[in-house]
């Protein structure tokens, strides 16, 4: 089944929300509580400012097929500095469906990548893979196929004042 990738409308908040419950069960936060008012909020904010056109600094993308919308990225482009034309485009939250249609995801990234080409000249692209939600060394690999290289690394360092 093929999966079809579009901008988020108001009306995939509520699948939105639920990917974000599913993705957040399966994390290393699972035990921190997720508000989903918090999710419904930034799906709508992010939804709209993409209604702002080439203007737009966010976009939600959703891969969606019969069974509804199975994968969602959330994706936003910040200046690198100020003073520079080069734009940093990221991911906030990038997951599909274990089961769905396994091309969503990619086909998810590529369509970020289109958004982003579209409405700046120089793109320095970041996104984020979590080790708890995919097979990141697969995914590498199909990543540098498509022209990304692992860049740094990061360093972790966790405290939760209840422990």
């Amino acid at each position: 089944m093929t999966a079809a990738i579009r901008e988020a409308r108001f009306q995939d908040i509520r699948a939105i929300v639920r990917l974000a419950e599913e993705a957040h069960k399966r994390s290393p936060y699972a035990d921190a509580t997720m508000n989903p008012e918090s999710v419904k909020l930034i799906a709508r904010q992010s939804i709209a400012n993409s209604m702002a056109g080439p203007n737009s600094s966010s976009v939600i993308l959703v891969a969606e097929d019969k069974s509804g919308v199975h994968g969602v990225f959330v994706g936003a482009a910040v200046h690198l500095y100020e003073c520079l034309e080069t734009v940093w485009c990221t991911n906030h939250f990038w997951y599909v469906r274990p089961g769905s249609n396994a091309r969503s995801g990619l086909k998810l990234l590529d369509a970020f990548h289109e958004w982003a080409t579209q409405r700046f000249d120089w793109v320095l692209f970041r996104v984020g893979l979590n080790a708890t939600l995919m097979d990141t060394d697969r995914i590498e690999k199909v990543m540098r196929r498509r022209g990304y290289k692992r860049s740094g690394v990061i360093v972790e360092k966790e405290y939760r004042k209840w422990q």
